[in-house]
């Protein structure tokens, strides 16, 4: 485990590096930064490794990467010198600090030891995960090339990839052991902000104990880290009554916690917990500590202690910089987190407009413009990694038969609500009825929009194939009324916590009743992607809100004792309602560790190699794997293999060592890429080459695609005969093992 050691004191590094700049970007809050410090100064690590590898000045690698982290600390070391009340705020923070830091460590250890227990880089997109970290990790120059499609880069995001990469350079730690450590260090981020999070919420309004931050900020932890959807706890109920072995036998079934998160019949609903125990090391899960960056942005935003416009912006430089790399980081990692971050974003500087008297439509136009100049940063920063980004078109769809069900909404959505639900009642959370209808009638002339516009294309029957959905639309919409209205009489009460975790379930579920009539569509079919992108980040919103909202309500209720609770008749319903959602809440937790439990039960070698696993099932592929990492050149070489499919294990050898193929997953490449992506002509060149061997005809499609080694292996021998090896006497073997074999093309 002193790989695991290793990666630790290198994230130790980078956070230090993050203090103060987080000091000077957070300062306003509560924890004045110090727990968003280490992903602060991930993402800035990251972009300054990717824009030296860009633009070629330094070659990107570990020279580049301490250049980048030593311009960190130099920079950290001036604002000490230079603003001493920064470092007095950050060091008065230390008990903060440390809580932080031991909530890291707690996940870091839990996430790690989970993935020690299943850590091939094998199924679902893990081979593809592991092709962006290896192609990333042997690139001199950004953006690295695809080792799925020979010639051209990888057209995806991956800034993440790098970040995990970046830690990997400078502790010493291969990808290999990066694979899974990354996805432990993903995890520990998110805690260790999220828990800063939640208690700088809470704390925009007075707070009666001292404790309350600290549960708001161990509320906010398991709700976003440990909480699974009812879906969850009813698959283990299921899988145990379906059980003969009786006792934890559903423990033993084959990935019986999948059907969580394929709850709707299309779309997927993937949540963190699940993320984190699957392991796929994915654009969704590496932006979620960046997510809870954009979210205290916001904070600060919405507490509207400095004014908001140009001017401020351009006295404080150095805050614009910060902010707008964080969203451009943020792009750069994964570009569905910016339409639901940003939006946050502008609906906090609306909110503080409101406060300081503005209507409505100048509070809009005042937070448009107040975002133009981070917006504009950001889109500058990114700006080399979109030039590059070869993306499919993006257009909008109407929902039409897709429509979530009331009860499959319930099975994802109701335990994040559960907290929210017991402190809107037990707090009383209520609005003036003008509001309500305000905000009841807003969200259903969208659902009108909708409608028209399916009856003018000729689609009316979309209506009535909704069936219950429209019960979900009716319910989106009163609850959004509600929750509007409840947040502008917080407003009113100068109540900014009651309003802050308010306006994050409202927007939450009003992006949910978007999701529900239209899809953004890039190149995947109905809502799959939509929902999966954009419910996603509704976990962070529910748990943040959830956290903070049960918190305020621990601290505002002076709840009697049980014996009191159960005799009152006042108190009697409300303990009753407490104690089921309790019941269920806690049920719900069961999900993870389960998971954990079962994933441990598959067979896998233990361990942190997401590799080593190739030595027991295929150490012909091992074998190859390590020569064309240690002798192959990414840059100079192309090493053919046959074509598979997705989530297969075609291009496998690619994947593990970086160096390009032909072509694998042409889907992928399709979705990334868009419909143009140049593919023509690679399959047929791939199964010409297999076919003709050291033939006259086989060195011309060979050359013709640049391939420069061919590998023969156990995929070849499926797909092209057992003696597929044999067509290729008289080409120099360059290596051979366990029945496995690369030639070289004669030059």
């Amino acid at each position: 485990m002193s790989e695991a050691l290793r990666w630790y004191l290198a994230t130790l590094l980078i956070g230090g590096a993050g203090l103060l700049p987080a000091a000077v970007l957070f300062g306003s809050l509560r924890s004045s930064g110090v727990l968003y410090a280490r992903p602060l100064a991930w993402l800035l690590l990251s972009v300054g490794g990717w824009w030296l590898g860009w633009s070629g000045v330094v070659p990107y690698g570990r020279g580049a990467l301490l250049v980048v982290l030593l311009v960190l600390w130099a920079a950290s070391g001036r604002l000490a010198l230079r603003r001493p009340a920064l470092l007095r705020a950050v060091t008065s923070r230390w008990r903060l600090l440390l809580v932080g830091e031991l909530a890291f460590l707690v996940v870091f250890g839990a996430v790690g030891l989970a993935r020690a227990q299943a850590p091939d880089a094998a199924h679902t997109e893990k081979p593809m995960d592991l092709m962006m970290l290896m192609s990333v990790h042997r690139a001199d120059v950004l953006p690295p090339p695809d080792p799925w499609l020979s010639g051209e880069a990888i057209s995806y995001y991956h800034l993440g990839h790098l970040g995990v990469d970046a830690v990997g350079q400078l502790s010493g730690v291969g990808p290999e052991f990066g694979f899974n450590l990354g996805v432990a260090l993903v995890g520990a981020m998110a805690a260790a902000a999220v828990f800063g999070l939640a208690g700088d919420v809470l704390v925009l309004s007075a707070v009666r104990r001292r404790a309350t931050p600290w549960i708001a900020g161990v509320g906010g932890m398991l709700a976003l880290l440990w909480v699974a959807p009812l879906a969850g706890l009813l698959d283990i109920i299921e899988a145990q009554r379906e059980s003969e072995g009786g006792g934890l036998a559903v423990l033993d079934q084959f990935w019986w916690w999948w059907d969580a998160t394929r709850v709707l019949t299309g779309p997927i609903t993937e949540f963190p917990a699940f993320s984190l125990l699957l392991g796929d090391l994915h654009a969704h899960l590496l932006a979620l500590p960046l997510s809870l960056l954009a979210l205290a942005l916001a904070l600060v935003t919405f507490q509207g202690e400095t004014p908001l416009g140009w001017r401020r912006w351009l006295q404080r430089p150095g805050v614009l910089a910060l902010s707008g790399a964080t969203f451009g980081a943020l792009f750069m990692m994964n570009s569905w987190d910016v339409i639901t971050f940003g939006l946050v974003w502008f609906a906090a500087a609306v909110m503080a407009f409101r406060r300081t008297g503005w209507n409505w439509p100048l509070a809009l136009f005042n937070s448009g413009q107040y975002l133009l100049l981070p917006v504009g940063t950001a889109l500058l920063i990114a700006a080399p990694f979109i030039v590059n980004l070869e993306s499919p078109s993006m257009s909008l769809g109407l929902v039409a038969s897709e429509a979530s069900p009331p009860w499959g909404w319930l099975k994802i959505w109701l335990v994040p609500l559960l907290p929210l639900l017991a402190a809107a009642i037990g707090l009383r959370v209520a609005g003036h009825w003008r509001h309500e209808v305000a905000g009841i009638s807003i969200a259903l002339a969208a659902v009108g929009v909708w409608a028209l516009i399916q009856i003018a294309s000729g689609n009316a029957g979309a209506l009535s194939e909704r069936g219950s959905g429209w019960v979900m639309l009716l319910l989106l919409a009163a609850v959004i009324g509600a929750g509007g209205a409840s947040m502008v009489r917080a407003e009113g009460e100068l109540d900014q916590a009651r309003s802050a975790w308010l306006g994050l379930v409202t927007v939450a579920l009003g992006i949910m009743l978007v999701t529900e009539l239209v899809n953004i569509e890039t190149g995947t079919a109905g809502r799959f992607n939509t929902v999966f992108k954009l419910w996603y980040h509704l976990w962070t919103l529910m748990a943040v809100a959830g956290a903070v909202a049960f918190a305020m309500l621990v601290d505002r209720i002076p709840w009697p004792g049980w014996g009191g609770v159960f005799s009152n008749w006042r108190y009697r319903g409300s303990a009753i309602g407490l104690t089921v959602a309790a019941v269920v809440y806690v049920g719900a937790m069961v999900y993870a560790p389960a998971m954990a439990v079962s994933r441990g039960r598959e067979g896998q070698t233990t361990g942190l190699d997401s590799l080593a696993y190739l030595e027991r099932t295929d150490p012909g592929l091992a074998g190859a794997v390590a020569f064309a990492q240690t002798e192959l050149d990414p840059t100079a070489d192309v090493l053919l293999q046959a074509v598979g499919n997705a989530y297969g294990p075609g291009g496998y050898l690619a994947a593990a060592s970086g160096v390009p193929t032909v072509l694998n997953w042409a889907g992928h490449q399709v979705q990334w890429r868009g419909p143009d992506a140049p593919l023509a002509g690679r399959n047929e060149a791939v199964d010409r080459i297999y076919n003709a061997g050291a033939t006259a005809d086989g060195l011309e499609a060979a050359e013709r695609v640049g391939v420069t080694y061919v590998y023969v292996g156990r995929l070849e021998r499926e797909q092209f005969g057992l003696d597929v090896a044999d067509r290729f006497d008289g080409w120099p073997v360059a290596w051979a093992g366990s029945g496995a074999v690369i030639f070289g093309v004669p030059r």
